[in-house]
C-alpha cells in the first residue's frame, strides 16, 4: 500500500494505492483513514472527532481506477496543527496499515492571548484576567489558563496559578493571595491558554506601586 496527501484550498486529499503480493493493482474490500490530532502540550494522539465521521474518513474508489482510493479532509473544519493518519485497507481478508500525516496551518484565523494583571496592595492579592482571541472574536470554549510571573530580570517569582474554566464571555479570572511582590517594581507574566489540544501563549506587564 502506497499513501500520499496533497493540498488544495480548504482540503487535504488523502489517497492510497493498493497492490497484491505480486505488485498488481487490486481493489480493497474496505479502506479508511483514522485521523488523530497531535497534542502540542504532551505529544499524545487523540482521535479528531471533527474530521470525517467521528474521526474516520471512508476512502472511495477514484475515477474507476483499480486499487486507487481516497477521500477529502476539510481542513477548515479542524484546528491548525499536526495530524497523524492511520490508513487501513483490507485486501483478500488481510488488513494492511499505513501512516501518513496532515499539517494544517490556518493563517486566516489569527489567534492571540490577551490579558491584564493588577496587584491589589491593600489586600495583597494579584488578579489576572485572560482570554483567547481568534479572528477578532473572543473564543468561548478554551479549557485551561496558566500564569507564571517573572521579575524584570527574567527570574521566576512563582508558577502554578491556573484555572480550568472561563466565564460566559470566555474570560479566565485568576487570583493569588500573598504573591510575595515588592513595591515599586516591574514584573511580567507569561499567560498560557489551551483550546482543544493546542496551547497559546501571551505576555502581560505589571507595575507595583505603594
Amino acid at each position: 500500500m502506497i499513501t500520499f496527501v496533497t493540498y488544495e484550498g480548504d482540503f487535504a486529499f488523502v489517497a492510497v494505492a493498493c497492490v497484491d503480493g505480486e505488485g498488481a493493482a487490486v481493489d480493497p474490500s474496505s479502506a479508511e483513514a483514522v485521523v488523530y490530532e497531535v497534542s502540542q502540550l504532551s505529544g499524545n494522539l487523540t482521535r479528531c472527532l471533527a474530521a470525517g465521521v467521528d474521526g474516520v474518513l471512508t476512502l472511495s474508489k477514484i475515477d474507476g481506477q483499480t486499487g486507487f482510493y481516497g477521500a477529502a479532509l476539510e481542513t477548515s473544519a479542524i484546528d491548525s496543527g499536526q495530524y497523524v493518519l492511520l490508513l487501513r485497507v483490507v485486501v483478500g481478508g488481510v488488513e494492511s496499515v499505513g501512516v501518513d500525516y496532515v499539517f494544517v496551518d490556518d493563517e486566516r484565523a489569527v489567534r492571540s492571548v490577551v490579558s491584564n494583571a493588577v496587584y491589589d496592595n491593600a489586600d495583597d492579592v494579584l488578579r489576572v484576567n485572560a482570554w483567547l482571541v481568534e479572528g477578532g472574536a473572543v473564543v468561548a470554549d478554551a479549557s485551561w489558563c496558566g500564569f507564571e510571573l517573572y521579575d524584570s530580570t527574567g527570574v521566576l517569582v512563582f508558577a502554578g496559578l491556573e484555572s480550568f474554566s472561563c466565564d460566559g464571555n470566555g474570560v479566565f479570572r485568576l487570583e493569588k493571595a500573598e504573591p510575595g511582590l515588592s513595591h515599586d517594581r516591574l514584573y511580567y507574566g507569561r499567560v498560557s491558554v489551551m483550546r482543544g489540544s493546542r496551547v497559546f501563549v501571551g505576555f502581560t506587564g505589571l507595575v507595583t506601586v505603594e
